[in-house]
């Protein structure tokens, strides 16, 4: 057991110590700053509904094609926001690939 654990830190003290590192030598740090457009950095923000009383006081029919409309610009506003976020990924993709 004793001659085991000798050629074991033996093996272990001569395989460390054979190492060879490149040194790297850093010459020039440049940071960059990109401005973001200012459509990519507008908030996304849904129309506000109707009140409660306006709502109720549609006809039938009305308040359908109210909530219809409704949640067909809520969809628009969805895909704007996934489009201005699609956008910043490119443009993300684009800065580090210039790196």
């Amino acid at each position: 057991m004793k001659n085991l654990f000798i050629l074991l830190s033996l093996l272990l003290i001569t395989g460390c110590s054979t190492l060879n590192k490149e040194k790297v030598v850093v010459t020039d740090t440049k940071v960059i700053y990109r401005v973001l457009p200012d459509n990519l950095v507008n908030p996304c923000v849904p129309d506000k509904p109707k009140t409660k009383e306006e709502y109720l006081a549609l006809p039938i029919y009305e308040r359908e094609t109210y909530l219809t409309n409704y949640s067909i610009s809520l969809l628009k506003t969805i895909k704007n926001c996934n489009l201005q976020l699609d956008e910043l990924r490119i443009l993300n993709n684009d800065s580090k690939s210039k790196n």
